[in-house]
C-alpha cells in the first residue's frame, strides 16, 4: 500500500480518516454522515536502510579551572550500537564516565531526544 503509519508530535501529524455520507434524496429526509479515525502501521525494515545500522557515539571532555590554572578534566564516552530503533525496542547503550579532577561528580543526567525525518526513497 506504501502509506506512511501514523504518527504525532508537537510539531506535527500523520492521520487517517474514513468518512461516509449516506445521501437521502427527499427533501424531508436528513443525509447521515459520520467519520472515524484508524490507525496505519507501515512496514519498514531498518536492515534495509543502512545509515541506521552505523554505531553512534558522542564524546566530551570539559577542562576545569581558570585560564591558565588548571584543575583537571571530566568528561564521558557514549555509545549507542545503531542509529535506528523501532518502537518498544530496547536501547542499549555504553557510558564511560571519567573525573580526572579533584571535584566530586554528584550526578549523571542522559537525555534521549527523538529526532523524526523522512527516509530518502
Amino acid at each position: 500500500m506504501g502509506l506512511p503509519s501514523s504518527f504525532e508530535t508537537k510539531h506535527g501529524s500523520v492521520r487517517y480518516y474514513l468518512e461516509a455520507l449516506i445521501s437521502r434524496p427527499s427533501a424531508l429526509k436528513i443525509d447521515h454522515k459520520t467519520r472515524t479515525e484508524f490507525r496505519v502501521n507501515g512496514i519498514l525494515d531498518l536492515n534495509k536502510e543502512p545509515e541506521t545500522g552505523y554505531i553512534a557515539e558522542i564524546e566530551k571532555v570539559k577542562h576545569l579551572g581558570y585560564f591558565c590554572l588548571s584543575n583537571g578534566s571530566i568528561g564521558f564516552n557514549l555509545q549507542v550500537p545503531k542509529t535506528g530503533f523501532i518502537p518498544g525496542e530496547p536501547v542499549p547503550i555504553s557510558l564511560q564516565i571519567f573525573n580526572n579532577s579533584q571535584r566530586a561528580a554528584t550526578k549523571v543526567k542522559i537525555e534521549f531526544v527523538q529526532v523524526c525525518r523522512t527516509l530518502k526513497s
